[in-house]
């Protein structure tokens, strides 16, 4: 039989998940509602505004619209991936598109080359840490399915589907067997509602 601490153990973590899960999926919703798109931050460049381990949310618009000092994310021209930096200077080009000098905060010098564009992902927030996770996960997926499946099988061992009816008509789920027999012993030949 599970010791009150461990049920309330047990408890907290199943809440934990709940909580995570529901927000992950809210996280999901209103980024695909808003048309943001999320990208780790995996270098300093940034920093303080914008930490190694966060995700970055971007939403794309039109080059049109932005200004100086606007943090926007693009393609990187040399390497895969993106770039999140501070723009420094716009300049129209040709055919509607824009000419853009980028920098990062912390960086001494602009990026070597501008970045000739029609649309760039503005920067509308970022959460701190959460890159950090993702990126372990990525690294590490079978550790991480390890934990979660370790956590979520802590969180249900010796769970039943027990129920006990109680005289006032309330019910209390989730029981053991054994605490379903204690509590029915208790309640025997109590009056009925």
């Amino acid at each position: 039989m599970r010791t009150a601490p461990v049920r309330i153990t047990q408890n907290i973590v199943l809440a934990a998940v709940a909580v995570i899960g529901a927000l992950a999926i809210v996280f999901v919703a209103v980024a695909l509602v808003m048309g943001l798109r999320p990208a780790d931050v995996v270098s300093g460049s940034m920093r303080p505004t914008l930490p190694v381990g966060s995700i970055v949310l971007t939403k794309e618009v039109p080059a049109s619209t932005l200004k100086v000092g606007d943090i926007v994310q693009l393609p990187r021209q040399d390497t895969d991936g993106v770039v999140t930096h501070r723009i420094q200077h716009i300049a129209a080009a040709s055919n509607g598109t824009y000419r853009l000098t980028l920098k990062g905060d912390a960086n001494k010098l602009a990026d070597p080359q501008p970045y000739t564009v029609r649309t760039a992902g503005l920067y509308k927030g970022d959460i701190p840490v959460l890159g950090a996770v993702a990126e372990w996960v990525k690294t590490y997926p079978v550790y991480a399915v390890a934990i979660m499946l370790g956590t979520l099988t802590f969180a249900f061992w010796g769970r039943s589907t027990v129920a006990v009816a109680m005289p006032d008509g309330s019910t209390i789920d989730g029981l053991s067997r054994k605490e379903a027999e204690r509590i029915i012993a208790v309640y025997r030949g109590a009056p009925q509602h």
